[in-house]
């Protein structure tokens, strides 16, 4: 393999800025760098159960809870990702991934409105950040379609071989019904 990666691992990491893809054999010694990894692979459960082993044992950390929360999302633990990603922004008020988990798990719990506004928070204290700007074109998708399209444009200037950038912004041009340009 070249020494940046293939074309298509470097496609990924645009679109997951959270959770890289990462060689699990590489990184046996260190529980989140596994956890992520898992999460990749979406073996959700198992990733959860190192990070609450990892908590279990006094780690305080907002990016360990965030991804926890992302965890128990994708296994649809809805309502315990909500109080996971509370518990992160609790932690690190700043912290962006810990908003970016808040933002999704309040929208798949239909708390569209309280999504935005986490969503929100993140891209104010991190305006370039990827993941901020991409939760907020997620989440004012059915809140508010111009503030979602807005995002989605900055997103693809920001980074512009974003695969998610790209998905976010023909999502937009559905939900307005411009088949054409989607």
């Amino acid at each position: 393999m070249r020494p940046g990666g293939s074309r298509r691992a470097r496609r990924y990491d645009a679109a997951m800025p959270f959770f890289r893809r990462v060689d699990h054999r590489a990184v046996a010694g260190d529980t989140r760098s596994r956890a992520a990894a898992l999460f990749d692979m979406g073996r959700y459960a198992e990733a959860e159960a190192l990070l609450r082993e990892q908590i279990g044992q006094g780690s305080q950390d907002a990016v360990d809870l965030a991804l926890l929360s992302m965890c128990l999302r994708m296994q649809g633990r809805v309502e315990e990702a909500v109080e996971a990603a509370r518990a992160a922004v609790a932690l690190g008020p700043d912290e962006t991934r810990a908003l970016t988990a808040l933002a999704r798990a309040l929208l798949a719990d239909g708390r569209d409105r309280e999504a935005l506004a986490a969503a929100r928070e993140a891209v104010r204290l991190h305006p370039e950040s990827v993941d901020a700007i991409a939760a907020l074109a997620e989440t004012a998708m059915d809140v508010s379609v111009p503030e979602a399209e807005a995002a989605a444009s900055v997103l693809q200037r920001v980074a512009p071989n974003s695969s998610m950038g790209h998905h976010l912004r023909a999502r937009v041009e559905m939900v307005r019904c411009r088949w054409p340009e989607a």
